[in-house]
């Protein structure tokens, strides 16, 4: 993927979004025949952030059925700038990474844009995905809607944060949408403020005030 992307930097393309599916083989100790998997790579730069690499892969985690995937923290993968990435989570399991890849590696392909990129193992995607459309009926009582804003440091990710307002919203939450990342001169050093859209809706009951 980054040979691709590198390829279509060198001629001038200012910005890209790829994606491609092959075959990965993984070695196994005792000289044992690899594994054999197959891993989707969504690739882009340009107009794009870490959000817009995590909203593809939500939406094509929704578009396949999958309603619990979640985003916990990762910083151990060299191929990654620490804080800007974080691992997939599918039914408990780790099925791939997300984030901006690190600045030692697109210097290495001549790339002067922040690249982003995941890689989803799709067996465990396949395994867990299900495309029974299910039909809903339109909701008998009114959402409540809340913006809030907060201060936090710059290595906690938003995948953090999602899920300790998921933790807590359990069953009436229904969606969380990010709508702003700033850093400037109001915003103190090492911290940046970030904002969230959070929707409430109770199926059986109007909400109260202090419930949200």
């Amino acid at each position: 993927m980054m040979e691709v992307m590198a390829t279509n930097y060198s001629r001038g393309i200012n910005e890209v979004k790829l994606f491609e599916i092959a075959k990965v083989f993984i070695p196994r100790e005792n000289d044992e025949l690899p594994e054999e998997t197959d891993k989707l790579v969504i690739g882009m730069y340009g107009e794009a952030n870490f959000y817009n690499i995590k909203g593809v892969v939500e939406n094509l985690m929704n578009a396949l059925g999958i309603e619990r995937c979640l985003f916990a923290k990762e910083s151990e993968n060299p191929i990654f700038h620490p804080g800007r990435t974080a691992k997939i989570i599918i039914r408990n399991k780790e099925a791939g990474v997300l984030g901006e890849v690190h600045p030692n590696v697109t210097d290495n392909y001549d790339i002067e844009e922040r690249v982003y990129i995941a890689e989803i193992d799709l067996n465990s995607v396949f395994k867990a995905s299900n495309l029974n459309k299910k039909y809903k009926s339109l909701p008998k009582y009114p959402s409540v809607s809340r913006d809030i804003a907060m201060l936090v440091k710059d290595e906690v990710t938003a995948a953090e944060i999602e899920n300790i307002i998921r933790a807590n919203g359990k069953d009436i939450l229904e969606s969380i949408k990010l709508f702003d990342v700033y850093k400037g001169k109001q915003v103190p050093e090492g911290m940046k403020s970030i904002a969230y859209s959070i929707t409430y809706r109770a199926e059986g009951r109007t909400l109260k005030d202090e419930e949200v």
